[in-house]
């Protein structure tokens, strides 16, 4: 029987087993826990219908996964294989397997549209009973698996409260999933503002208060959830919308250094000429960029860029 101490949870979440290859994302098991402590947060059932979540699960993965031409579908490999991590129960498995499966060993999306799925009981007792715990975890995931700033926008996916995240608890799940999350280099931000002057390399914000940078960040090309480096050819100095727009996939590069904004982004006014009006730019105004190694630009038009 599994002990399920929260220092045993957060160790076992923090070693998911997620489908990888050739850097590909697969964020699929962890945004279908993270839909599930959500619903432990609002005070609903452990288990819950797959048929009644599917649609709601395939957005998840289509507005926070890799871009793909077709999402719709994608619910069932987390929601029928994540069982196999023995962070997920499905009570007629058994009879679901007796039945037969498919050539992808997942039964006929009939049969799994009636099945019901959810944490298993003595996990789910110890979340309800210690909604810390929860709140721990939701940041360990997003911080395993997502830039920072998807932070927010995920929170509020999944619908959660938004009195579980009182800015003192807050900090102190925030001390505790960090724990899980792979070290940052703190050179890193003071490399890009050298190489980039202080100036967002979209835009060319800059602002100083008391003689130090203020709005710009350092940003990475390649995810560092994703196993992208703290180096300096694979960031940018952005400004906070630029930042955000490239971590969202609506903003990306070309091999050449400029820059390319998502064919789906509409904007007028000041936000077309913030955002969509870049397109085609060079980065750095047209100036001598530092150096990006292409294999990080290739691997966010693949896995972040929202071209499709």
């Amino acid at each position: 029987m599994t002990d399920w101490t929260p220092a045993h949870i957060q160790a076992r979440f923090a070693t998911l087993n997620t489908w990888r290859r050739a850097g590909v994302r697969a964020p699929h098991k962890p945004l279908l826990l993270l839909f599930a402590l959500g619903r432990i947060l609002r005070g609903e059932p452990r288990l819950v219908r797959f048929g009644d979540v599917e649609r709601h699960l395939d957005g998840l993965i289509a507005e926070f996964g890799p871009p793909r031409k077709h999402t719709r579908g994608r619910a069932r490999y987390p929601f029928w294989h994540l069982c196999n991590d023995g962070l997920w129960e499905l009570p007629q498995r058994a009879a679901i397997i007796a039945g037969g499966l498919d050539r992808s060993n997942e039964p006929p999306i009939a049969v799994l549209r009636e099945a019901r799925g959810g944490f298993p009981e003595a996990l789910h007792l110890q979340l309800v009973a210690q909604p810390w715990l929860c709140v721990t975890l939701i940041e360990q995931l997003i911080a395993g698996h997502f830039p920072a700033s998807y932070r927010e926008d995920i929170r509020a996916a999944i619908g959660v409260p938004h009195s579980a995240f009182h800015a003192k608890v807050l900090a102190e799940q925030v001390a505790r999933a960090m724990r899980f999350a792979a070290p940052r280099d703190p050179a890193f931000r003071k490399a890009l503002l050298d190489m980039w002057s202080g100036r967002c390399a979209v835009c060319g914000f800059e602002a100083r208060y008391a003689d130090r940078p203020f709005g710009v960040e350092a940003a990475h090309i390649k995810w560092h959830a994703a196993g992208g480096p703290d180096t300096p050819d694979n960031g940018l100095l952005l400004c906070v919308l630029h930042h955000r727009a490239l971590d969202r996939g609506l903003l990306g590069l070309r091999a050449d250094n400029t820059i390319k904004i998502a064919p789906g982004v509409h904007a007028e006014g000041v936000a077309r000429q913030r955002l969509v009006d870049f397109d085609g730019r060079p980065l750095g105004d047209g100036g001598p960029a530092p150096a990006l190694d292409p294999a990080f630009i290739a691997w966010h038009d693949a896995q972040v860029y929202r071209c499709r």
